[in-house]
């Protein structure tokens, strides 16, 4: 038996749980580092401060029935669903690299991109700290793999038309008043880092399914539009399998 995929789960467990910090502050603005440089976990309805045994991924939730334990309010179930998708990326990550500096990279990646797709399903937003956590990572990747940076700085020229192209898009009559600006401007950011992460030839492919998702959502379910749009939940999941592939 290959006891690194349980290990493998563990780590992924644990990140899921960090990043269900991440989920809950940077909405607030507030820091995300916890005991060390700010406010300690506390439920939000009693403000009972929550105690590192209390923080155990997953098991923690299904002990808990995913309530409270002082004052009994719902615990939100996005938690337990991060922590559920980041013990799996982990696992899938340990399958494909083994424990190796491409399973670190890609697992912290896988973290970062949980965090983005459960905050914009309930938010509709992608914020900056978690775009330019994953930017780094990506620029870290893509540097080992290259290891020249005239081929980056072609895939940033290129990503950065076609950036425009997805901008104007988005910023069309099929999309009209459904978006707002900022999240236009958000979702082409996350189209930029992604240029810079996916090879030149996965960058295209994905830019392309992008174009085509988007343009069948557009036409087929446009009287769906006036509900909200996970278009960043979409463009995640998309990344997600041609990174995992």
């Amino acid at each position: 038996m290959d006891f690194g995929y349980i290990f493998a789960a563990i780590f992924g467990a644990i990140s899921g749980s960090y990043a269900t910090l991440f989920i809950y502050r940077i909405p607030l603005q507030e820091s995300c580092f916890g005991r060390y440089f700010g406010p300690k976990s506390r439920c939000p309805n009693c403000n009972k401060i929550i105690r590192t045994r209390e923080l155990i991924p997953v098991l923690n939730w299904l002990f808990t029935l995913g309530k409270c334990v002082n004052c009994q309010i719902e615990i939100p179930k996005r938690y337990l669903i991060a922590e559920i998708l980041s013990t799996i990326f982990y696992v899938i990550c340990y399958h494909k690299y083994g424990f190796s500096e491409d399973f670190i990279l890609y697992s912290l990646l896988m973290s970062a991109l949980v965090v983005l797709i459960v905050t914009d399903w309930n938010f509709n937003k992608f914020y900056d700290p978690i775009l330019y956590i994953i930017l780094t990572i990506s620029l870290v990747i893509r540097s080992l793999k290259d290891g020249q940076i005239i081929d980056l700085l072609f895939y940033i020229a290129i990503a950065l038309f076609l950036s425009g192209i997805f901008y104007r898009f988005l910023k069309s009559k099929f999309f009209a008043g459904k978006l707002q600006d900022e999240q236009i401007l958000q979702y082409t950011k996350f189209i930029i880092i992604s240029s810079i992460l996916l090879s030149f030839g996965w960058f295209i492919y994905y830019f392309i399914l992008l174009l085509i998702f988007l343009s069948i959502f557009s036409f087929t379910y446009n009287k769906l539009l006036k509900k909200d749009i996970y278009l960043g939940f979409y463009m995640v999941i998309t990344l997600l399998i041609i990174i995992l592939q």
